[in-house]
């Protein structure tokens, strides 16, 4: 959802002059492109697309619960296209680009549940182009997915998952501040050892001083 932080930052982008000198900053962190060609070309189309991606957001939250995440979505889709605009100039460069790059089987089985039903990461399109060029992931560790599994990362679905005897979140200890606390079975969930969650989690945390494994 868009906090009022958000929407006055959307607001003030609203305004051709601002969002062009916006653009032209960002593009002055890239090589070879002529900052003031490109934010002039590229101010409108960054506009709309805050533009719209707000106005979805907005209106979904008026409407009833079924149509919310169609509405959620492409608000969310043309927010991420404003912000691929200030890293690729040229986006979209092809006509690639441009479909969703993620997949569901059209023709469900018989047995069809939702929560079974799978996702397909496609090749070309905005989820592999946004991953890379906006998350550093050039390649999706995964070709496929559940549904079950996309809902469990979500902490909110936490209590929707608990009524049905699944966990899926793992409880995080906190001593303080600086000090977290993970329970060894999730190593075997993860079919991990010790040495190798660390080395997966160091991304996301500051740097680690010192780590202690106990009950393996």
């Amino acid at each position: 959802m868009i906090n009022q932080s958000d929407r006055d930052l959307y607001t003030y982008l609203q305004s051709q002059q601002t969002a062009q000198r916006y653009l032209n900053d960002c593009y002055k962190q890239l090589d070879g492109i002529d900052t003031t060609v490109k934010s002039f070309e590229n101010s409108q189309p960054f506009i709309h697309y805050l533009d719209h991606g707000v106005r979805f957001y907005e209106n979904g939250k008026s409407m009833e619960t079924l149509l919310q995440p169609m509405l959620f979505f492409y608000g969310m889709v043309h927010i991420l296209k404003a912000v691929l605009l200030t890293v690729r100039p040229n986006y979209p460069e092809t006509t690639a680009v441009l479909a969703h790059g993620v997949s569901s089987r059209k023709r469900k089985k018989k047995d069809y549940t939702f929560l079974k039903d799978e996702v397909k990461i496609q090749h070309n399109g905005l989820y592999p182009y946004f991953t890379h060029y906006l998350l550093g992931i050039k390649e999706s560790p995964f070709e496929k997915i559940t549904m079950e599994r996309l809902l469990a990362l979500i902490p909110e679905m936490t209590s929707m998952f608990t009524f049905h005897q699944q966990d899926k979140m793992t409880a995080v200890g906190r001593f303080d501040t600086s000090h977290l606390k993970f329970p060894v079975s999730l190593l075997d969930s993860y079919h991990l050892t010790a040495n190798a969650f660390i080395k997966r989690i160091k991304r996301y945390l500051p740097a680690i001083q010192h780590t202690e494994t106990h009950g393996q």
